[in-house]
């Protein structure tokens, strides 16, 4: 299971990060694409998890995107 939840988590930090080729995307994007890749890409199990913790992984990509754009303002 813990390899399940790295592989979404995983996911939601390369969707959420920016890139050389595009911004990232915000967190509800990245939701909506993960929940609809559950069963297919994505234990069902994992995205159910994923969606409980959304305010604790939604407030550390908060976090991460705002320590960027403070990185980047240097």
């Amino acid at each position: 299971m813990g390899a399940r939840l790295f592989a979404v988590i995983d996911t939601l930090d390369a969707m959420t990060s920016d890139r050389p080729y595009r911004k990232g995307l915000s967190f509800d994007v990245d939701k909506a694409e993960i929940q609809s890749m559950s069963g297919t890409q994505f234990d069902p199990a994992a995205v159910r998890i994923f969606l409980e913790t959304e305010p604790v992984l939604r407030n550390m990509v908060s976090l991460k995107c705002g320590a960027a754009d403070i990185l980047m303002a240097r």
